[in-house]
């Protein structure tokens, strides 16, 4: 069987300065996007998407103030998620919750690991269940790329 796709709607965001985008549905008409925007500083956008497929961009919301990359995102449950991100001295993993409704995004914790390594890239993030996410990434050790695999626990959620 063959399928067919068809472009149905298009937005641009952040038009200066944007990368390592990643989107996370939540359910049938919200979803989130991830992304490092100008300067590095990481950037979450909500969208609405209608039955027609129209988006609606409907909340935008900066991470701290800090300068962010290789940014992973992952559902947790119907309105939280989770987003990863490293910059040069840390990783960051902030939860959030969204209201499906109206699509604003508010932040519930941050945590901030110290980076042992020289640099690390290449960030996926996956949800184990209600209170584990596995994060998987690239590490160089002196002149040696490695890969690594975290778990972390989410209490509180």
């Amino acid at each position: 069987m063959a399928y067919e796709l068809y472009n149905i709607d298009k937005k641009e965001f952040n038009t200066a300065d944007a990368k390592s985008t990643h989107v996370l549905t939540m359910d049938g008409s919200m979803c989130v996007v991830a992304y490092s925007g100008t300067s590095d500083y990481p950037w979450l956008e909500s969208f609405s998407i209608d039955t027609n497929g129209t988006m609606t961009l409907k909340d935008s919301h900066q991470h701290l103030s800090v300068k962010g990359i290789h940014t992973a995102i992952t559902k947790l449950d119907s309105t939280h998620f989770i987003v990863s991100y490293i910059s040069q001295s840390a990783l960051y993993l902030c939860t959030y919750s969204i209201n499906l409704s109206t699509g604003v995004i508010t932040e519930l914790s941050t945590s901030t690991v110290q980076n042992t390594s020289d640099y690390n890239t290449d960030y996926h993030m996956v949800t184990i269940d209600a209170t584990h996410v596995m994060i998987v990434y690239r590490t160089v050790m002196k002149t040696t790329w490695q890969a690594r695999v975290e778990v972390w626990s989410i209490a509180g959620i």
